[in-house]
């Protein structure tokens, strides 16, 4: 059978990775990875990992009519490759490229590694315009465009494409399989493509007027900006489903303005992925090479007023105040 790993790409329609395993010969397990080396990445938080079980509760309920389900396991990547590969026999993996962090980019390394070990073919698609192995940006604004015009690919699939729950019951009984139960009841945003489109709906429709004046105001910026950052983060939505949708909603002549100048932020956020990818020493070095010999001395009773807005600076306070307790916080601030 081949595997779709699902990575930052949450989703049915317009995911490459999915799309070419279902026109693989063979049938498809769809899976996904909660890596305690991730949950225990200071990078991360609950809310982080709340947002994705949200994403994948969605996701196991649209695959309801094809009688199948994501394998969602709790394990390192590698270590659950290798019993995949003890227990069934695999055509060849799936999945989108991530950049990501350093640790998520030597766990790749590690895979890599172990399947061509044993014979099989890993086909990592190309995320959001963002391209590996780039040696300059020259062409990359062009081939950026270029990537978004092209047609999303169509989620084709019956319940004869998936392997069935009796199946993926018996590869169950090899791993620890996490709940994906989370707090109804917070004032963060719910993960998933179908919570994504409304806020991308809703934007488009309405709230699109005001984003040049609202970007950079703290409070009116929370409904005037897209709200879209998790959505595509995490893959709900693909950049390009918002590109297209933007230009499809800009056809029609109101808010042209407000929407090329949002398409923009679209490209400068690949840009900066794009930079990082090409980049990732940033990760561990400041990118601002005057700070390479400043000499500070680590204060940690600063950083933890710093992180819970208690620093006496009200600009400073409130922001991280309504970060912790939203999860949300716009651009400028």
């Amino acid at each position: 059978m081949n595997i779709v790993w699902f990575k930052r790409d949450l989703r049915l329609h317009d995911n490459e990775a999915l799309y070419r395993a279902l026109e693989a010969p063979g049938k498809v397990l769809l899976l996904y990875i909660l890596e305690p080396s991730l949950q225990n990445d200071p990078h991360y938080s609950q809310r982080h990992f709340d947002f994705i079980k949200q994403s994948l509760a969605e996701l196991q309920t649209e695959l309801l009519p094809y009688h199948t389900q994501i394998l969602i396991v709790e394990e390192e990547a590698v270590i659950v490759f290798k019993k995949l590969i003890e227990t069934i026999s695999i055509r060849g993996i799936y999945s989108h490229q991530e950049t990501g962090l350093k640790v998520t980019y030597d766990r790749d390394l590690a895979v890599a590694e172990m399947l061509k070990e044993h014979g099989i073919p890993w086909h990592e698609c190309i995320t959001n315009g963002v391209i590996r192995g780039l040696q300059n940006r020259k062409h990359w604004k062009e081939d950026w465009y270029d990537f978004m015009e092209k047609p999303c690919f169509p989620f084709k699939a019956d319940s004869r494409s998936f392997i069935k729950y009796r199946e993926l019951e018996e590869i169950e009984n090899y791993f620890s399989i996490p709940s994906l139960k989370t707090e109804k009841n917070t004032p963060f945003q719910k993960g998933g493509s179908k919570t994504g489109w409304r806020y991308l709906q809703s934007f488009l429709e309405e709230r699109v007027e005001n984003y040049s004046r609202h970007i950079s105001k703290p409070e009116a910026a929370r409904k005037g900006c897209s709200r879209l950052s998790p959505y595509i983060a995490w893959g709900n939505l693909s950049v390009r489903q918002v590109y297209q949708a933007a230009g499809l909603k800009a056809k029609s002549g109101k808010n042209k303005r407000q929407i090329a100048n949002f398409a923009s932020r679209l490209r400068w956020q690949a840009h900066f992925i794009q930079k990082f990818e090409m980049e990732c020493e940033m990760e561990f070095v400041a990118v601002n090479k005057g700070y390479h010999n400043l000499k500070q001395t680590v204060r940690e009773d600063w950083h933890v007023a710093w992180a819970m807005g208690k620093t006496g600076v009200p600009i400073v306070d409130a922001c991280m105040r309504c970060l912790n307790t939203t999860g949300y916080l716009n651009f400028r601030m």
